[in-house]
């Protein structure tokens, strides 16, 4: 399965800005003093304000997502999101089975039927 480079763009730039906003700040350029000198006080160009506080998830506002959900008659629960910014639709299915729903006794068939169904 190959991917375009839009969809791989749009799938990692959520990653992509989580990793710059959790990713240390560069250190700021040392100069060298001479032996037995003492360093310079900070100026107020070098100095950092101390009303400077990281970004926190909670302080982030949330994205307002107009999901709509129903139920088939056959059971199936279905939600559907709507969005027209590129010409993409994404089907994603998840079974809720498992090495839960296994008999005792019986161990491996939820995985087997995982390659099955992913491998062909």
């Amino acid at each position: 399965m190959s991917y375009s480079r839009a969809t791989v763009l749009k799938r990692s730039l959520p990653l992509l800005l989580w990793l710059a906003l959790l990713a240390p700040a560069a250190p700021a350029a040392t100069t060298k003093t001479p032996a037995g000198t003492a360093p310079a006080p900070p100026t107020a160009t070098t100095a950092k304000p101390a009303s400077a506080a990281p970004a926190t998830a909670a302080a982030l506002p949330s994205p307002k997502l107009d999901v709509k959900a129903w139920s088939l008659a056959n059971g199936l629960q279905v939600l559907f999101l709507a969005d027209h910014k590129a010409p993409i639709a994404t089907v994603q299915v998840f079974y809720h089975v498992g090495s839960k729903d296994e008999h005792v006794g019986i161990r491996g068939v939820a995985h087997m039927f995982e390659h099955m169904m992913f491998k062909g």
